[in-house]
């Protein structure tokens, strides 16, 4: 027994004893500046959205560093990208174009000396160029679903439930949603938040239709129109003209 004890040893195999003493340092270590001037983001609870195929890469966000993280493998190697996003992210879905990741996140209340009141947003990472940077739209509210066009021009974010939410404190209105036009910078009039007409239900969905030409119409500009549906409903919102009602 001595002899295959001190041969394990010789090649380099740790024993039980060790390991558990290599630990117990480990542990030590980390009390000792666990209560020290750490990034907040390792006091947070870690959660990923993902992973999520987008061409030849895969993507994930890490809500913890508030971060999209994007793999890659060519020749042999794999590459890892990251980008910055705001805090506290909800939701994540691939663009129809497979170059952008839309996210949404929630944003953050400032409870401690340093911190900066953030909005709820909705974010558009380019995983394509890593030399862009994500652009960023105040949603309003910090809604948990997206519907995309599949044009890549217009995002429509809104909530899944109605009534409060125990997560964000904030108490969900169900026909609430915010109409972004993706193709234009955000401002004051971008996105549009808008109140759906209903009998009260959450939307189950969103679904867009490609941009259309009405017949007849004066305007004759391609627009896209937005499907909500809902329990026995189904309301009809002229995406392109979102602030007309």
């Amino acid at each position: 027994m001595t002899l295959y004890k001190n041969s394990l040893h010789t090649r380099g195999v740790c024993s039980p004893r060790v390991l558990l003493l290599g630990v117990a340092c480990l542990s030590v270590v980390a009390g000792c500046f666990g209560d020290g001037d750490r990034d907040e983001a390792w006091n947070r609870g870690r959660s990923v959205i993902g992973p999520l195929a987008i061409k030849n890469q895969v993507v994930y966000v890490d809500t913890a560093r508030d971060r999209v993280i994007s793999l890659e493998s060519f020749g042999g190697t794999i590459s890892t990208r990251d980008y910055a996003i705001g805090r506290n992210a909800i939701f994540a879905l691939p663009a129809p174009d497979r170059q952008h990741l839309a996210v949404i996140t929630r944003g953050e209340e400032a409870l401690i000396i340093g911190q900066v009141d953030e909005q709820p947003k909705l974010w558009m990472v380019n995983v394509a160029d890593s030399e862009m940077q994500p652009r960023s739209f105040d949603i309003g509210s910090p809604f948990d679903r997206l519907a995309l066009s599949s044009d890549g021009s217009v995002a429509i974010a809104y909530f899944s439930s109605g009534g409060f939410d125990d997560t964000s404190g904030v108490f969900r209105n169900p026909n609430e949603i915010a109409v972004v036009d993706l193709k234009s910078p955000a401002s004051d009039s971008n996105p549009v938040l808008r109140t759906l007409r209903s009998f009260g239900a959450a939307p189950d969905g969103i679904v867009l239709s490609p941009p259309m030409v009405v017949p007849g119409a004066v305007d004759q500009t391609p627009r896209i129109f937005a499907f909500v549906l809902a329990q026995n409903t189904v309301t009809i919102l002229d995406a392109t003209h979102a602030s007309t009602r």
